[in-house]
């Protein structure tokens, strides 16, 4: 069963991007208000992926991404925002985002893009050679 960290300081967007990822049969969602309980959370338990909003008291999206990025490279991270520009997706990818999915677009969007990225993730597993060391 796939674990998804939802990462947002608003309850309503927490609820409303878990409604849009209940379309997906077994997921085990848990949710942090803020970059730094996101990064606590991960340290017990890691995810298979996290999905973060972009403006955050403390610790922004894009830093949570990096972050995530370089101490846990195997965790994707999907960045959403209510500020959706080309130029803050282009940022995202930058700093090691897997996706982006602007808020106004959760409804449609937020699912599949989910699907495909722990898709992509498991196939990257599997590829990994075998080691006994």
């Amino acid at each position: 069963m796939p674990a998804i960290l939802i990462v947002d300081d608003d309850a309503i967007d927490l609820e409303s991007a878990s409604r849009c990822l209940g379309v997906i049969e077994n997921l085990d969602i848990s949710y942090a208000h803020d970059g730094c309980a996101a990064l606590e959370w991960i340290q017990k338990r890691r995810p298979d992926l996290v999905l973060t909003d972009l403006r955050m008291p403390g610790m922004s999206g894009l830093e949570l991404v990096g972050t995530i990025r370089r101490e846990y490279p195997s965790i994707p991270v999907i960045l959403m925002t209510s500020q959706g520009s080309e130029q803050i997706a282009v940022k995202a990818l930058k700093a090691g985002a897997a996706s982006y999915v602007p808020k106004a677009d959760l409804r449609p969007e937020l699912a599949e893009t989910v699907r495909q990225v722990l898709d992509l993730a498991a196939a990257n597993e599997m590829k990994k050679p075998f080691s006994c060391a």
